[in-house]
């Protein structure tokens, strides 16, 4: 790599015989990312995909919403699980039988952090679908006084925010946040434990007291 390519920031991650090497570089004037990865039959993968560098005013845009901790925090996926909670699938078969009504459906994801209990329904006219998750661990101790709590979310977010279902594989554990009237988050570290994490954050529809 020439003096002028040479990436400012590079990290690099050796699992077992892979590896993968990131670099920022510029690649024909151009930022890129640039990956270099070993497989463990040692075939070889160069990839460069073009980034736009943030000017510092603009980070704030991109830094995770300011909210309140999680009144509910169950473990939909814990570490060594052998399956799981095929929420996502679920969820799609829910959307497909009211797509034909509204074309943006929308749930209701209950959780008791208390009794490890999760629900996820949804209701229209004529029509009332729930499915039910029990002994799902809490993360943490409950709070006495706040140890439940239900959130509505579309229907079509939630189920983006858990596409990693399908590869659960590369999931080492998944942390869901419940926060009534703000957010559902959604805290993924991958597999193997320890090389990184993403997180959703779900806006949610307000819900009046009168809903509860």
């Amino acid at each position: 790599m020439n003096p002028s390519e040479r990436g400012t920031i590079e990290a690099a991650y050796n699992l077992d015989e892979r590896s993968a090497v990131f670099k920022l570089a510029k690649r024909n004037n151009m930022a890129c990312l640039c990956i270099e990865a070993l497989s463990a039959s040692k075939i070889q993968v160069h990839h460069a995909v073009p980034v736009r560098i943030l000017r510092v005013t603009d980070k704030q845009q991109y830094m995770p919403p300011m909210i309140d901790d999680p009144t509910v925090k169950l473990q939909i996926v814990t570490p060594h699980q052998v399956q799981t909670r095929p929420l996502r699938t679920i969820l799609e078969n829910m959307r497909s039988m009211e797509t034909a009504r509204s074309t943006h459906p929308t749930v209701l994801v209950y959780g008791n952090q208390q009794s490890g209990e999760l629900t996820i329904s949804l209701e229209s006219e004529g029509a009332s679908i729930r499915a039910y998750f029990a002994d799902v661990a809490p993360a943490g101790t409950a709070d006495p006084e706040k140890y439940e709590c239900k959130v509505k979310v579309d229907a079509r977010k939630l189920s983006a925010a858990l596409q990693w279902q399908q590869q659960p594989q590369y999931i080492s554990s998944a942390l869901l946040g419940l926060l009534e009237n703000q957010q559902l988050v959604l805290h993924v570290s991958l597999e193997p434990s320890g090389v990184g994490f993403f997180t959703y954050y779900v806006p949610v529809h307000y819900l009046s007291k009168e809903a509860d």
